[in-house]
């Protein structure tokens, strides 16, 4: 199983706090989108439920929301990333939630 990573932007330190990632998962034969937000208002939470396009994750005392878009349109990658999660600050929680969520077909 691979999961290739075309690019990254954002970050969990600007005022967005959220990180954007494109890439591609070999297992369910689909490219994807990926907003990972960093939430630390508990109320923008209450108004996000969890489905099909978010999941909700807590780490320590902060929520993030990953909304992730499937497609089948090809993307013309210029090179792979070498992804490590912990090189952004993502939890291990997080990253975990976020390969169960490339890897599954519902």
């Amino acid at each position: 199983m691979f999961i290739n990573f075309y690019s990254k932007s954002g970050n969990f330190d600007k005022d967005d706090k959220t990180i954007f990632l494109i890439g591609y998962s070999d297992y369910i034969n689909k490219y994807f989108h990926m907003k990972i937000k960093k939430c630390q208002n508990r109320n923008l939470i209450i108004d996000i439920h969890s489905d099909e396009q978010h999941l909700i994750v807590k780490s320590s005392r902060t929520f993030y929301c990953l909304s992730t878009e499937f497609f089948d349109k090809f993307i013309e990658p210029t090179s792979c990333l070498n992804f490590r999660y912990d090189k952004y600050d993502i939890p291990v929680n997080v990253y975990i939630a976020m390969m169960g969520l490339l890897t599954v077909k519902l």
